[in-house]
């Protein structure tokens, strides 16, 4: 096994295609709300990652989510990718929350939610590999 210093945080979204693609039978809800949370860390720790390596920016504290997607909002070098990642990022957000602590799901369709949720993760680490050239 590998330490944490080694860990791919995309596996995350590798994971949550996996679990809205292929639920379990018996805990399907449970699948979709654990692949749209995957999914927003995925994109959050590429997020981050690149705010580090880039910017020399590492938040921390109790607010640190907010301070990554506003950070791509405001810091050096924004332009369309770090706006699109922004909106995006804060986006995925909302659905993880939403995943996380809403019951019921207040979206009709949670196996729709989800598919956005791989769809926008998915778009906001395809941004982040673009900014690193």
């Amino acid at each position: 096994m590998s330490s944490s210093h080694d860990f791919r945080w995309t596996a995350h979204l590798d994971l949550a295609r996996e679990l809205v693609t292929n639920p379990r039978a018996n805990a399907v809800e449970a699948c979709l709300r654990s692949g749209i949370s995957r999914a927003y860390y995925a994109a959050f720790h590429a997020a981050k990652g690149f705010l580090a390596e880039r910017d020399g920016f590492v938040p921390a504290g109790p607010d640190v989510h907010a301070k990554v997607w506003r950070r791509y909002l405001s810091g050096p070098g924004t332009g369309r990718h770090r706006k699109a990642v922004a909106r995006n990022g804060k986006r995925l957000r909302e659905e993880r929350g939403k995943a996380d602590y809403d019951n019921p799901f207040p979206d009709a369709d949670i196996g729709k939610a989800a598919r956005g949720a791989l769809l926008l993760a998915g778009e906001v680490v395809r941004q982040v590999a673009a900014m690193h050239g």
